[in-house]
């Protein structure tokens, strides 16, 4: 059995928030009424000087696209998403100033070099004048990082990310430079740089079956460095050689999460965990931002590839078929009221009525969108890493408690 939504008006932002599936009444994953875009990850460049065996940009069809990303994409999307925004507020009475994190991401996007940078910056100033509030955040190996960019990530306020697996014989698996290469000391001199000037950054490691037993090396690692934020994620492409395992990823970040929990200042955040923690009460901050998949904001977080093309998601712009537009063709405004997004939007709330009974739905939501793309015929499948999550989360559950008592 499955549980769909009904019918989507031809406008997202009427969608009505009941689903009906055999008779009963179901929840909505996403509720598109209200249909607002958190973030823009800008593919600002197709070009890494890196070569990790697991990018999903590497293995994703090549479309003709340019290298890097043209001013006109970046003005067009900016100028696009504030009208839609401006139109949205004012039609619901909003009383916020509209807002979007400019994720700057690739590719690597440190190749553009600096000249390109600030001519972003600048566009970015321009829309600032109009009324958009713009922060900026990076995805980056880190091996490009200098003094120099260091300065702009001061001056604009950069939120950095690092994608580092964890240390040397962790790292260098499978994110080496296109000849063979080690990446690791040029990344490490990149963090080293940051925290020399005491600048923030957070992490992104990337889980492999190789990862598997070497927790407590990761861990140790991290501590060491102290990132603000480590967010463990398992390899893109999934049923591939070098891809995780359900039971490899369920065991890896219990195991994880162990050692992490029983440190008595760990230094970071593990993000997976503290957003778990925080939906179940444990974590009381005022203000946090819970990722995509856990927090009921699918398809919110868009990404805009070189030449344009429009995804609702950055997990699905390795498949053209994923497209929902091109912001030089249509606007913003155009392009969620067109069949593609109306597609999407009821195939997010399509989903397993296994995940109705689960007892921990209301935590994962069904999960990742990108892991459980419908089949042809659009019957929705469970996330890949459905049963490890389960077993994830019921352990961070039990575990909670035992430490709370």
């Amino acid at each position: 059995m499955i549980v769909m939504v009904s019918t989507l008006s031809s406008q997202p932002l009427d969608l009505s928030s009941k689903s009906i599936g055999g008779g009963q009444s179901s929840p909505l994953l996403q509720d598109y009424r209200f249909y607002d875009v958190f973030s823009v990850v800008f593919k600002i460049s197709d070009k890494c000087n890196l070569n990790c065996d697991y990018c999903y940009r590497e293995n994703a069809p090549k479309v003709n696209k340019p290298q890097h990303m043209s001013l006109q994409v970046i003005d067009r999307t900016l100028a696009s998403l504030l009208q839609y925004k401006q139109c949205l507020y004012s039609k619901y009475g909003w009383d916020k100033k509209p807002s979007i994190y400019f994720i700057w991401h690739g590719g690597e996007p440190l190749t553009i070099g600096l000249n390109q940078m600030n001519s972003i910056l600048n566009i970015q100033k321009k829309y600032r004048d109009n009324g958009l509030d713009i922060g900026n955040c990076i995805q980056t190996n880190g091996t490009l990082i200098n003094d120099r960019i260091i300065s702009i990530f001061e001056r604009e306020g950069f939120q950095v990310g690092i994608s580092i697996d964890g240390p040397e014989d962790v790292h260098n698996q499978h994110r080496t430079y296109r000849n063979g290469n080690s990446s690791f000391y040029d990344t490490y001199k990149g963090i080293q740089l940051l925290r020399e000037r005491n600048y923030p950054w957070s992490a992104i490691s990337v889980i492999t079956e190789e990862s598997l037993g070497k927790e407590k090396e990761i861990i140790d690692f991290f501590m060491k460095e102290r990132p603000s934020q480590v967010d463990f994620i398992p390899a893109f492409f999934y049923e591939t050689d070098i891809s995780l395992r359900p039971d490899s990823y369920a065991e890896f970040m219990i195991n994880m999460f162990d050692l992490w929990a029983s440190e008595r200042d760990p230094h970071f955040d593990i993000r997976f965990f503290k957003d778990i923690l925080y939906i179940l009460g444990y974590r009381n901050e005022e203000k946090t931002s819970i990722i995509c998949e856990l927090a009921g904001s699918c398809h919110r977080n868009i990404s805009i590839a070189t030449n344009g093309d429009v995804y609702s998601c950055e997990c699905l712009n390795s498949k053209p078929s994923n497209k929902i537009g091109n912001i030089l063709i249509k606007t913003f405004a155009e392009i969620v009221c067109d069949e593609p997004f109306i597609h999407l939007s009821q195939d997010t709330n399509t989903y397993c009525a296994e995940c109705l009974s689960c007892d921990v739905f209301f935590v994962c939501k069904a999960g990742c969108y990108n892991r459980r793309l419908p089949s042809d015929d659009r019957i929705p499948k469970l996330d890949f890493y459905c049963h490890a999550r389960k077993e994830i989360i019921h352990h961070v559950m039990e575990r909670a408690k035992e430490l709370a008592a």
